[in-house]
């Protein structure tokens, strides 16, 4: 867990051009897609021992003065394990200025102890795209190359109901001089993959519904290496496609046979919800992909699935699936599984394309209660509130997972609490084969200002 460790420290915590995307005429040859059934979503249980630690914010979180910091990733090797590059950790994150005036970018930090971040400023100096934001993804040291491969979402500011969003690499080189890393305007910065249609819903045909509660995703890309074939593969957020689970439909592959259903259930809602873990083979070396068949759909369950991510290992010969969610995008299959918001994770055993099971038998790791609630005079805010859960590894053979998510506080040290969001403290899990426990919490990781 060394390097594991190290990450957190002793005290843990122009123009845009489009590269070819290839989609298989007949999806039949793809993977199964596995189906987080409305009767598998129904045995979610909230209970004590999974819902996330009281935060202490004697220790100060993590935060940027006048800056909010939430979604945040680790650099990593293409094994999956923690990169330090010239002595240095990198750890990304979605910025913003904290008086709500500004694009969401993506900034980077750096370490040599873990201990204390060091804010560089933002990774990319100019939009790919003008008029577009920078969203969430992951990022990979390449060794062969020395360059930083930087995969993040593309959205544009906003308009009609969703934000269109698109899967862009940037491939950085990182200049040390003075001994600080600084990244350099990318040598290669392109749109990689974007929906279909057949295997993943297009925003224009989300946008063409007029469902008032649509909800829509091509985001969130991650970066999987199989160490049992060497194949590379982006994992990201999306949607459902005509060809397999089109809006709408109520198949008996999506229901699993439930039929207990509330009686304030929203039928047409959960019609229309169709959320799913995307996966595409990678060239990481030309930029291009091909899109496959969903890993993961949640038709009729959910609406949003975010920040998908992917951890083999060795020792159970597993692949551990993991996606965030928040509670008013999944419909009240469950007591609170319409509240809370969530850490889901999915394993198969053997091989990436196995079958999958929920970990933990229901599927759920760890959640937070919600993040506000309303009444007619104010709102009040969940200080014990924490998302966006980001799982990382050491390396294929280690136990021990962490989380990194955020909190919608900051302290300065002195018990004084600040509406700006800041890293909030990460927590150690012990995966024991088709188990994911809870084992302790981490202090929270502290930024230098």
């Amino acid at each position: 867990m060394k390097l594991l460790l190290g990450l957190l420290g002793t005290v843990i915590i122009p123009c845009a051009s489009v590269s070819n995307i290839v989609v298989k005429k007949d999806i039949q040859t793809n993977q199964k897609t596995y189906r987080w059934t409305e009767m598998t979503a129904s045995k979610v249980r909230f209970n004590n021992e999974r819902l996330i630690p009281e935060i202490d914010y004697s220790n100060k979180t993590a935060f940027i003065e006048n800056y909010d910091i939430w979604d945040s990733w680790a650099l990593m090797n293409n094994d999956g394990s923690v990169a330090t590059v010239n002595g240095y950790q990198i750890w990304f994150a979605l910025s913003k200025p904290s008086h709500g005036i500004g694009e969401t970018k993506i900034m980077y930090f750096y370490s040599k102890t873990g201990t204390n971040w060091i804010p560089g400023g933002y990774v990319l100096s100019e939009n790919l795209i003008a008029n577009s934001e920078e969203w969430s993804g992951s990022a990979l040291y390449d060794e062969n190359t020395k360059q930083v491969n930087l995969f993040y979402t593309v959205s544009n500011i906003s308009y009609g109901k969703n934000w269109n969003q698109r899967i862009a690499l940037a491939k950085l080189n990182l200049n040390f001089d003075h001994k600080i890393p600084k990244f350099e305007k990318p040598t290669f910065h392109k749109i990689i993959a974007e929906a279909d249609g057949n295997l993943y819903q297009t925003y224009e045909a989300a946008e063409a519904t007029g469902y008032d509660k649509q909800k829509w995703a091509f985001r969130d890309p991650f970066y999987f290496k199989d160490p049992k074939t060497g194949q590379q593969y982006l994992l990201f957020e999306g949607n459902t496609g005509l060809l397999n689970g089109k809006e709408g439909e109520r198949l008996p592959e999506y229901t699993g046979g439930f039929e207990d259903y509330p009686e304030n259930y929203d039928f047409e809602r959960s019609n229309m919800a169709n959320s799913a873990i995307g996966i595409a083979k990678l060239n990481l070396e030309s930029g291009d992909v091909e899109l496959l068949n969903p890993l993961w759909a949640s038709n009729l369950v959910s609406d949003e699935t975010e920040r998908p991510s992917l951890i083999y290992n060795k020792k159970f010969d597993r692949y551990y699936m993991f996606t965030t969610t928040h509670g008013y995008y999944n419909m009240n299959l469950a007591p609170g599984l319409n509240e809370n918001d969530s850490l889901h994770g999915f394993t198969s055993k053997g091989s990436l394309f196995g079958e999958m099971t929920p970990i933990n038998n229901d599927g759920i790791i760890l959640y937070s209660q919600p993040e506000k609630t309303v009444n007619e005079k104010e709102i009040i805010w969940n200080k014990n509130y924490a998302y966006a859960w980001g799982v990382i590894s050491d390396n294929l053979d280690s136990e021990y997972l962490i989380t990194l998510a955020f909190t919608n506080f900051s302290s300065d040290g002195k018990n004084e609490l600040k509406k700006v969001r800041g890293a909030a403290p990460s927590l150690l899990l012990k995966i024991v084969d088709d188990k994911i426990l809870i084992e302790n919490e981490l202090l929270p990781a502290q930024v230098i200002r």
